[in-house]
């Protein structure tokens, strides 16, 4: 019986020990896997985001972000699918949705899902591309403005406009070293035209790469604002001609010598050719509370365009066309119970009084700069503004962007409370994917008067309506800081 109780001894501490190893190991095991567990992350973001069609990288219309989840892009009819790569922030993070996918004639959504390595968090980003029905018919957003090398020198900018966000620079005249920029048009032939000058003297149009020079008519300086391309293919600029005191404003045709417009207008900065031929300025007379909205019609005397709701005075911005050929002019009227944004129409060839836009919900002491008009897929015109606190100084900026959908829409904020946004010259229209891009800059570097508005001089950015945040444009590092000023939807 002895060594059997020697061998239960034995056995007894046997157990014992291997129980203890055994919870030693349970312990660390769970330590393991509590240590495991805290290490495995809740980021369900992407670091990159490419596409490519045979090897050809395609470029989305706003730059990549981590936080930007919607994404747009435009490409000819041959091009049937793309390859979508894509890499999470997170390595631990699985992505769904990559690789080859076929395009559908017109819009086709791509989506890609991300999920956490801990499995708590999803995040989809969706990349709608736009494919033209027939070959060489795809669409592509232009903007144009000013880049230069550094905070102080604004007024050495050299001209420029981006492709789908691509920057091309604009040649300069030998001896001219900057430029100035008035707005973009894009022909249905894809040539670009661009209204401007350089070194603030010679003034004139790029069409693509060349430069076009329009006669001064006889005055030490000119400035071309606005162009436009007729269906017969004649090119029409406004502007202003006269010395540094004065200004007259101007048409010129074709290159031609300018035209003066009759009446004397106090402001004339917006053309645009209609789609039987007419060509159509919009501008003011007259000064102060007394400022009229008026329109001319292939160089004809001033047609009043009419106010509303007892006001006295009023300035339209912008012109736009919609596919129907009806016109659109935003600005504002002040005087009367409804002074504020309003918007001037040219409905089956006859223009309409001023229609007050809503204000609702956005603080009253702000100022307004009802900057332009886009039209959606549906044909809808609709109203961008740009709003910032009151005040005198040149200090004091724009800090909202808000959007109208539709004439009689509620306002809402695209972009709130930045820091500072740019007010003159902003722009937008709606890209070949059926979103909204709001154009102009940022930042509070070199406040500059211009134009009566204050300049914020910064990077070059677009507002988009998937996000609040801007996305940069182009610029390289001699030419880091900019604006941008106008934007077109062309081939």
């Amino acid at each position: 019986m002895l060594p059997r109780t020697a061998d239960r001894s034995r056995l007894g501490k046997s157990r014992v020990g291997g129980l203890f190893l055994a919870s030693l190991c349970a312990f660390a095991a769970l330590a393991c896997q509590s240590a495991g567990s805290s290490a495995k992350s809740s980021d369900a973001t992407l670091s990159s985001l490419a596409l490519t069609f045979g090897g050809t990288p395609l470029l989305l219309i706003l730059a990549f972000s981590a936080s930007t989840t919607s994404y747009a892009a435009a490409v000819s009819n041959g091009v049937a699918s793309v390859i979508v790569a894509a890499n999470p922030t997170n390595t631990g993070a699985t992505v769904s949705g990559a690789g080859a996918s076929g395009l559908n004639v017109g819009s086709t959504t791509l989506s890609l899902k991300v999920t956490a390595e801990d499995g708590s968090a999803m995040k989809t980003y969706s990349i709608a591309i736009a494919r033209a029905a027939s070959a060489g018919t795809a669409k592509h957003v232009y903007i144009d403005g000013g880049v230069w090398p550094s905070p102080s020198s604004y007024d050495s900018q050299v001209p420029v406009y981006w492709k789908d966000g691509i920057i091309n620079y604009l040649p300069l005249e030998s001896g001219y070293a900057s430029g100035g920029i008035g707005s973009i048009t894009v022909a249905e032939s894809g040539d670009v035209y661009i209204a401007g000058n350089q070194n603030g003297s010679l003034n004139g149009y790029w069409k693509n790469s060349n430069f076009v020079t329009l006669p001064n008519g006889g005055y030490s300086n000119a400035f071309a604002s606005d162009i436009a391309v007729d269906t017969a293919g004649n090119v029409w600029v406004v502007g202003s001609v006269g010395p540094s005191s004065a200004q007259i404003f101007v048409v010129w045709e074709n290159g031609g010598y300018p035209s003066l417009l009759p009446g004397s207008p106090s402001n004339a900065w917006a053309i645009q050719a209609d789609m039987v031929g007419n060509v159509i300025v919009i501008g003011t007379i007259g000064t102060g509370s007394g400022m009229l909205p008026c329109v001319w019609e292939n160089g004809s005397a001033p047609i009043p365009l009419g106010l509303s709701g007892g006001n006295t005075g009023g300035y339209p911005h912008k012109l736009a066309m919609d596919s129907s050929g009806n016109l659109y002019s935003c600005g504002n009227q002040w005087g009367g119970s409804t002074a504020g944004p309003a918007v001037w129409e040219r409905l089956d060839g006859v223009w309409q009084g001023a229609f007050a836009v809503s204000t609702s919900g956005i603080n009253s002491a702000y100022n307004s700069n009802f900057c332009c008009m886009a039209f959606d897929s549906a044909g809808n015109a609709d109203c961008i503004g740009l709003y910032g606190p009151s005040g005198p100084s040149a200090s004091t900026y724009c800090t909202n962007v808000y959007y109208w959908p539709g004439l009689g829409g509620q306002p809402s904020a695209l972009v709130a409370n930045q820091a500072a946004i740019l007010m003159t010259d902003s722009a937008a229209a709606f890209n070949p994917a059926g979103q909204l891009v709001v154009v102009g800059s940022v930042g509070t570097i070199e406040p500059n008067g211009r134009d009566s508005w204050p300049i914020a001089d910064g990077i070059p950015v677009t507002f988009g309506t998937a996000s609040s945040n801007p996305s940069s444009l182009q610029v390289d590092s001699t030419n880091p800081y900019g604006w941008a000023r106008s934007i077109a939807i062309g081939p």
